[in-house]
């Protein structure tokens, strides 16, 4: 590129053998005429606060001409984060494409830079940039190996790997929230004290039994054992599920428990799936996926940090919220004065240096009445008033004294 800027010290020396690049409904597509991956070419970089500028509208997902093209170096990933937004319903598996591109094709002069590296060289915040890189203006493409849609990956992945490994969500929250009462088909295992579904011998071999069992646990109606167990990543939503049981079910507050499970502790065996992504996988209408992650058989005891019942949970809910609402209120108070003093000093400040001015501009006289005058001009007071002395005298006993007083003549 030539551009105003020069560009090679942000530049990454290291460039994978693959990149992966997502397209669908809305993102940057293929030229039709060329077949290459085409951004904004005519943006040209002219120093580094414009090549800031630059980036962060690129992270940020602004609504801006972009000279960059976002791609993956870890195909995983890029399968992962195609299922999650078929997951949240923001296109289907079959409209939403991943190119792989062959690196060691790309043109001489190509410009590539490392998401994390570049985005922390110009401080700018990037949560998302795990195996991103920014290509600049263009990917040929010769470049482009293959392109599949989602809907043909996972159909050829089902070909060859365990349905479990498919479906298997493999970046879980911190914490899930696993709630039971006296109606729950799950149980605690004595002799473990995990909490084990209420069916621990099914087994799972192919998408239809997948499907069948997701079925089964989902329908409120169903009273036959799953072998599936359901948590919430969200608290509230967590908070209320559990109300509803009481509400609509009639258990009481001490008789619902609330378990929280430390995600970092779950075995490695143990399958965990997200519910929206297995209903829009299986073909399973699932009305209420928010926030629900489903565990296989069992959940270790070792993940289980703590268990509450409803009533304690509500009261350690209630305690964080005022805690977060005091820090939050605090926060604000310490702003405000530190933004009045800010100003009261900028205030005080801008008053001496016109008193100082007004100073300056006097000249000595003998009456005193032109420095008076002269000041009040400096101090742009149009019309001054006009003073002057007056000698009253004042008779006492044993003796007389006169006192000055300053008239102000109106």
């Amino acid at each position: 590129m030539a551009g105003l800027f020069e560009l090679d010290a942000y530049e990454c020396d290291d460039i994978p053998e693959k990149f992966y690049r997502m397209t669908y409904p809305g993102s940057l597509l293929r030229d039709e005429d060329t077949g290459d991956y085409e951004s904004e070419t005519n943006l040209e970089i002219s120093d580094e606060p414009h090549l800031k500028e630059v980036v962060e509208d690129h992270c940020y997902w602004r609504h801006v001409a972009s000279p960059f093209i976002s791609v993956l170096c870890d195909g995983d990933h890029a399968i992962k984060w195609a299922k999650d937004r078929v997951a949240k319903g923001r296109c289907r598996s079959d409209e939403i494409y991943i190119s792989e591109v062959d690196t060691a094709k790309l043109p001489a002069g190509t410009r590539v830079f490392e998401a994390t590296s570049l985005t922390n060289t110009l401080d700018i915040f990037h949560p998302y940039s795990e195996h991103e890189y920014l290509v600049l203006h263009r990917i040929p493409c010769e470049c482009i190996t293959r392109t599949r849609s989602l809907e043909q990956i996972v159909a050829a992945d089902m070909a060859g790997d365990s349905i479990l490994e498919i479906y298997r969500c493999r970046s879980l929250p911190e914490k899930l929230l696993r709630i039971t009462h006296p109606e729950s088909q799950s149980k605690k295992d004595p002799a473990t004290g995990d909490l084990v579904a209420a069916d621990v011998a099914f087994q799972i071999s192919d998408e239809w039994s997948f499907k069948e069992a997701f079925r089964l646990h989902i329908n409120w109606k169903n009273r036959l054992r799953t072998c599936f167990l359901s948590a919430f990543s969200d608290e509230k939503h967590a908070s209320k599920w559990a109300s509803r049981l009481e509400v609509n079910y009639g258990h009481k507050p001490e008789e619902i428990y609330i378990h929280e499970i430390d995600t970092a502790k779950i075995t490695a065996d143990t399958y965990v799936f997200v519910a929206a992504f297995v209903a829009i996988g299986v073909g399973v209408d699932h009305e209420w996926p928010d926030h629900e992650y489903l565990f296989l058989h069992r959940i270790s005891h070792e993940a289980i940090i703590s268990v509450q019942d409803l009533k304690s949970f509500r009261k350690t809910m209630k305690t964080k919220k005022t805690k977060e609402t005091e820090e939050t209120k605090e926060t604000e108070e310490t702003e405000d004065t530190e933004e009045t003093k800010e100003t009261e000093e900028k205030e005080k400040t801008e008053e001496q240096g016109t008193c100082d001015t007004a100073a300056s501009n006097v000249t000595s006289s003998a009456d005193g009445q032109t420095d008076l005058e002269q000041g009040l001009a400096a101090l742009q007071i149009s019309h001054p008033p006009l003073v002057t002395q007056t000698i009253i005298p004042m008779r006492r006993k044993g003796g007389s004294q006169s006192r000055r007083f300053i008239r102000q003549k109106e």
